[in-house]
């Protein structure tokens, strides 16, 4: 588990488990109270969305750190940051 690179302090359970943990209770509830019969959604409707939860906190988890490097760092991550100057040292050569 990994927190941001400013050293802020690490919470093995997010809010993104907390929701998923819901989901599988809430549908648990509706099971149990039905018998069996049905639940909040299909299991298969549950699965997709907990990993539509589960990727889209990864991908966020991504780009921000990306973006607290790069701004910690002042660079750019797909790019040169200063493309003129590069073409000035290359015309020197």
């Amino acid at each position: 588990m990994v927190c941001d690179a400013t050293s802020s302090e690490l919470q093995p359970i997010r809010r993104t488990q907390v929701i998923c943990w819901a989901l599988l209770a809430i549908n648990y509830c509706y099971l149990y109270s039905s018998g069996g019969e049905a639940g909040f959604m299909t299991e298969w409707k549950l699965l997709v969305l907990i990993n539509v939860i589960s990727y889209g906190a990864i991908a966020h988890q991504i780009y921000y750190t990306l973006h607290e490097f790069t701004t910690i760092l002042d660079i750019n991550v797909f790019s040169a940051k200063y493309p003129h100057k590069l073409k000035k040292r290359d015309e020197q050569k």
